[in-house]
């Protein structure tokens, strides 16, 4: 990307990590996504697992399916307060890139996570 070091406050991707042409496409995209971000801010992502209706989908594309069991150590050469999720259809990440504000920011983002709708 043509932007300075620390440009945005936040990146988000949504359904664009699988269509890379392999791991080091997408770990060149996440270290360029904690380059242009400002220390402690976040990046968020969530892709589409394999599936049989996925893989024809995608049939003869250059597909790269996302690995939320490896995705976490791949996140850690730029980021910190790593957060994987992921069910059959879905891998969902949430990273900080380091500075003063990621340790809150990843306090916050769990709470949210774990936090119960109050019935009554």
């Amino acid at each position: 990307m043509g932007f300075g070091a620390g440009s945005f406050s936040a990146v988000v991707c949504f359904t664009m990590l699988h269509p890379s042409a392999g791991l080091r496409a997408q770990d060149r995209l996440f270290a360029e996504a904690a380059r242009v971000l400002r220390p402690g801010r976040r990046a968020r992502d969530t892709d589409s697992r394999p599936s049989l209706r996925w893989r024809l989908i995608h049939l003869g594309d250059i597909c790269t399916p996302v690995d939320p069991g490896t995705l976490p150590g791949r996140l850690e050469a730029g980021f910190t307060g790593i957060a994987v999720d992921a069910d059959e259809r879905l891998v969902r990440f949430a990273a900080y890139t380091p500075g003063e504000d990621a340790a809150a920011g990843a306090a916050r983002s769990h709470r949210t996570r774990n936090a119960r709708p109050a019935h009554g």
